[in-house]
């Protein structure tokens, strides 16, 4: 949850990527009140953002970041919607 200090996955030579991780819904809602100044998770109201070009990406002056943080490692590329798994 800190842009400036995550180990993010890359795209392979292909540019395909793909990421998966396990965390318990209890530790994430942890993590997010802790990092969200005790907000609730509320996954059904949240989305994933996917950010982050390679650093040589010649961007525009106008492209924005975070603070210090390089555009490269902040702009959104991709995003999806978080839905419920059926079982």
């Amino acid at each position: 949850m800190e842009v400036a200090h995550g180990t993010y996955p890359k795209t392979s030579a292909g540019r395909t990527y793909e990421y998966g991780e396990v965390v318990s819904l209890e530790a994430l809602d942890a993590a997010f009140g802790k990092a969200f100044d005790g907000r609730q998770l509320d996954l059904d109201g949240r989305v994933v953002f996917i950010h982050g070009v390679p650093s040589a990406t010649k961007l525009a002056a106008s492209v924005a970041s975070l603070g210090p943080i390089p555009a490269q490692v902040t702009l959104p590329i991709a995003c999806g919607k978080i839905e419920r798994a059926k079982q």
